[in-house]
């Protein structure tokens, strides 16, 4: 009796241990996939996030750069135009320029806070 009851008692512990191992190892594998899942997707929407404020970083800066060179060309331009062609005194030039310019910062400005604002 004491046979049948130890044989009886390693088989159902083998059973169980099999069992238990199979249920843990298929719990670790769903555990370890959706970890490398998330940590995926987290990493493919950090470096998305990323990429954009690098790029609409480099085009504020390109546009920027970009508007004060015309900024300077035209006021180059502007007195030189005026002060040879049109004969206007340089005390004049001054005023006249910031009056053509301001609706150019106007539109400047109007450019910049709309990036501000999402």
């Amino acid at each position: 009796m004491a046979f049948y009851h130890s044989i009886i008692l390693s088989f159902n512990h083998s059973i169980i241990q099999s069992f238990n191992h199979s249920i843990i190892q298929s719990f670790n594998h769903s555990i370890i996939q959706s970890f490398k899942q998330s940590s995926i997707q987290a990493i493919k929407q950090s470096s998305n996030q990323a990429i954009k404020q690098s790029s609409i970083q480099a085009i504020k800066q390109s546009s920027n750069q970009a508007i004060k060179q015309r900024y300077h060309v035209f006021i180059t331009i502007f007195i030189t135009f005026t002060k040879d062609r049109l004969k206007i005194p340089y005390f004049l030039l001054f005023p006249l320029a910031l009056t053509l310019l301001f609706p150019l910062s106007l539109i400047r400005a109007t450019t910049f806070l709309n990036h501000l604002i999402p």
